[in-house]
């Protein structure tokens, strides 16, 4: 019984609601009836204008968010563009210090052998986003890059030698043509390594050089082209 009064109060509630409705729109053309031609083309240019006004600010107000919404994305995005370029600093910087420990730096004429890992009698270490020759790397770490189209070409025809100074940028048919018809005798540097070396020998040695490091408080070397 009680949801029947409940449901019948409502029922009265939208009635009355309704009517109130009707007789207000009823009461509206009435008024609007016993105005003259010229006061209902009045109200209507008025309540043109006021639409019209309404939609402007609207308009306005959408534009304002959307400006305002680009501004919020773009500094958003210069943050996320900030964060990770010093991600990345700081991920090469970091790499850099790694490779740089596998480095038996000798002396400028001399070769600088690689102490890591070694495929196809190369050098090799994970730069970045994948594996790369170390010789290569040592031209990106000290020269910021390579040009596009070029390899590395090694002076001293020693592999596993990273030293910058026996390391140049060369065409590929350049290096071909090198290799087949032999170098000439003043392009050649002191080799002080052998072409290979082992991964034991490699290991005890890094550990050696790491160690002579540690107690003299080593730094980078200065690489002048």
């Amino acid at each position: 019984m009680r949801r029947r009064g409940s449901a019948a109060r409502t029922d009265t509630h939208q009635m009355d609601r309704d009517e109130v409705q009707r007789r207000a729109a009823e009461g509206g053309r009435q008024w609007r009836q016993r105005l003259t031609p010229e006061d209902q083309q009045a109200l209507y240019q008025r309540a043109s204008e006021t639409r019209q006004r309404n939609k402007a600010a609207r308009t306005a107000l959408e534009a304002e968010q959307r400006q305002a919404d680009a501004v919020r994305h773009a500094s958003r995005l210069k943050r996320e563009q900030q964060r990770q370029a010093s991600k990345a600093a700081a991920y090469i910087e970091k790499r850099t210090a790694v490779f740089w420990s596998y480095v038996d730096i000798a002396s400028t004429d001399n070769c600088w052998q690689w102490l890591g890992s070694v495929y196809s009698g190369y050098g090799s270490f994970y730069w970045i986003d994948s594996p790369q020759g170390a010789h290569r790397v040592m031209c990106l770490v000290t020269y910021g890059s390579i040009p596009e189209g070029l390899v590395i070409d090694h002076l001293c025809e020693r592999r596993q030698c990273v030293s910058p100074y026996h390391l140049e940028p060369v065409t590929d048919a350049e290096n071909k043509a090198r290799r087949g018809a032999g170098r000439p005798i003043d392009r050649r540097r002191p080799a002080t390594i052998p072409e290979f070396t082992s991964s034991t020998y490699r290991r005890e040695r890094r550990a050696e050089m790491l160690a002579q490091r540690a107690e003299t408080n080593w730094r980078l070397p200065t690489i002048t082209s």
